[in-house]
């Protein structure tokens, strides 16, 4: 069965370390625990219902964690794991027969292959956390308020208040992150502030935007989520 997050498909893809050369597809389809089905990257780019395609949707630059990521070029094209917004996962990287991860550049600026988006299926099988371009593991679940401050990266917490920021009705667009991040970065604490200074002044906690208290956690995530207090 088709792995249920996209921790548990990173964290397939991160016990390999070696690989059959020239198997991408292979390597990406069995960390994400779904069967064989097409013969090539670029089939299974050509053939999947849901794309995210480069240059036509804003969020085929920001793959969610988990999310198989196509290249064209060649006769048979290029898939990696996505990691996170940044960097991917893949087989014969940085040399043939080695799995590694890099920036998500890596193989337009070394392979001179242009970067297709990604895809919310794969090999004909839909990828659950990937449903409505990764947002639907991100509208609940646990969030650390101990992830929740300035320069935390790669967090699942983060990335919940990231989503949590960018649909809340009562934060104009313009004080939303632009896209969904897993990094607590400048976009993201300058929301925070405007929720704090705006939104909730009278729920005590820091209003500078760096952090959250226990009190605005809450307040700020509702009933969806499992907020764990710090």
């Amino acid at each position: 069965m088709v792995v249920q997050s996209g921790n548990d498909a990173v964290n397939n893809a991160n016990r390999y370390k070696s690989n059959r050369v020239g198997m991408c597809l292979q390597y990406v389809r069995t960390w994400l625990e779904i069967p064989a089905g097409n013969p090539s990257a670029i089939a299974a780019w050509n053939n999947a219902k849901r794309k995210h395609v480069n240059g036509r949707d804003k969020d085929a630059q920001s793959p969610p964690r988990g999310a198989p990521v196509f290249w064209g070029g060649g006769q048979y094209g290029h898939i990696a794991l996505a990691v996170n917004n940044d960097y991917g996962r893949s087989t014969d990287t940085t040399r043939a027969g080695q799995v590694s991860t890099q920036k998500g550049d890596w193989w337009r600026q070394n392979w001179n292959k242009p970067y297709l988006g990604w895809t919310e299926d794969l090999n004909g099988v839909d990828i659950p956390y990937l449903r409505d371009g990764g947002a639907s593991q991100w509208r609940a679940g646990v969030v650390y308020v101990t992830k929740l401050h300035r320069d935390q990266k790669n967090s699942d917490s983060v990335a919940r208040l990231c989503y949590r920021l960018m649909h809340h009705t009562r934060i104009p667009k313009d004080k939303r992150p632009p896209v969904q991040v897993r990094g607590y970065g400048p976009k993201v604490q300058a929301s925070v502030k405007y929720w704090q200074t705006q939104v909730r002044p009278k729920v005590p906690g820091p209003k500078d935007g760096k952090s959250l208290s226990n009190a605005q956690a809450n307040a700020l995530f509702g009933k969806n989520y499992d907020v764990r207090e710090k």
